[in-house]
């Protein structure tokens, strides 16, 4: 079965994504400016829902940014992204729910090699995963060798600025060769992800699952409140991909 990732944005998406049955959540705040990092309550929040559904095969990934806009950070929020990642590992180092981080930095068009190395040491024995900073580098292959270089477990592309380019990812994971996992994303649903894992066997898929506006579904089960990711589109998603198992 494919791994299946779905970007959320609060702690009842996290738990909506595990009950629908997901491998894994990447939480983020504000998704309408692509991510930022989680505050420590919400993904303490996360935790203690995602511990309900007694699963443990799921993980929530921390989304490790500062702010909006591009990925090339100065010093000082090289440091903020660095304290982050030590508040969460403070709180949240013990937790039975297992946590990945994910970050992402530029320099002079390439990765930002220090920015991502501290990172990694800081991580070190969990999973890290650079996002889609990868999309805006001048020599996506050349970063890719880099990321495996500095023990980077992931990386999050569409295969370009737009959406989701499967010729382009193919050719990262011919050239990744198992080195680094290939993470594709772009605009994938329901209505894509299985004819995308066909065309991309061996890679992982990440997408959200919005609630359309006036969607009732946003009321979660075991009244856990309301959230921005509809668990329809998760199960539906899941349902896609499980509908053939060569996926």
């Amino acid at each position: 079965m494919t791994v299946v990732e779905i970007c959320v944005e609060d702690a009842v998406g996290a738990y909506l994504a595990a009950e629908a049955g997901a491998s894994r959540a990447e939480l983020c705040a504000d998704l309408s400016v692509g991510g930022l990092s989680p505050s420590i309550p919400t993904v303490r929040d996360a935790i203690a829902r995602l511990l309900r559904t007694g699963r443990t095969d799921f993980s929530l990934q921390l989304m490790v940014r500062p702010r909006a806009g591009d990925f090339v950070y100065s010093a000082g929020e090289r440091t903020a992204c660095e304290n982050t990642v030590r508040d969460y590992l403070d709180e949240f180092n013990d937790s039975s729910v297992p946590i990945g981080f994910v970050f992402g930095a530029i320099t002079e068009g390439a990765v930002d090699e220090c920015a991502v190395s501290q990172i990694r040491e800081l991580t070190r024995g969990y999973e890290l995963t650079y996002h889609r900073a990868f999309d805006e580098l001048d020599d996506p292959f050349a970063g890719l060798e880099t990321l495996i270089a500095l023990g980077v477990d992931r990386v999050l592309t569409s295969g370009g600025p737009g959406p989701c380019d499967v010729e382009t990812i193919g050719r990262y994971l011919e050239r990744s060769d198992g080195r680094i996992q290939i993470l594709a994303c772009g605009g994938l649903r329901s209505d894509s992800v299985a004819r995308v894992a066909a065309a991309l066997p061996g890679a992982q898929l990440h997408m959200r699952a919005p609630v359309v506006r006036g969607n009732t579904s946003v009321i979660a089960h075991h009244s856990t409140g309301l959230s921005t990711t509809d668990p329809r589109e998760v199960r539906a998603i899941i349902s896609a991909l499980s509908a053939d198992r060569r996926y």
